[in-house]
């Protein structure tokens, strides 16, 4: 990853209330006290931008290993969570997670 500023323009995004089928990223984010698991929270994401039903994606094991995702954003004994960011291909759309907070799925 690098931290060049460029002059692109910021690609069109949806989040979870603005399904919009022209967008290239879908952003949301997850919150360990409120939502269900991460791993919940992802399939969601890529059945959203993908045009999949949940239960029609297929299992992201596929992709990822799951539980090395899960540890990877555990919290830490402290409390703390744990920092850093993974990114990975399912159906050709790039899913990124950042500090297992933030989740964005890009259109190829």
């Amino acid at each position: 990853m690098t931290d060049d500023v460029s002059e692109e323009a910021e690609p069109a995004t949806v989040d979870a209330l603005d399904a919009d089928s022209n967008a290239s990223v879908y952003r949301t984010s997850y919150d360990p006290a409120t939502d269900d698991s991460l791993v919940t929270v992802l399939a969601d994401a890529i059945a959203t931008m993908t045009g999949y039903e949940p239960l029609e994606v297929e299992p992201l094991y596929t992709w990822v290993d799951l539980d090395a995702l899960e540890a990877l954003f555990a919290r830490r004994s402290t409390g703390e969570r744990r920092r850093g960011t993974v990114s990975f291909t399912v159906y050709e759309h790039t899913v990124t997670i950042v500090d297992g907070e933030s989740i964005s799925v890009e259109a190829p």
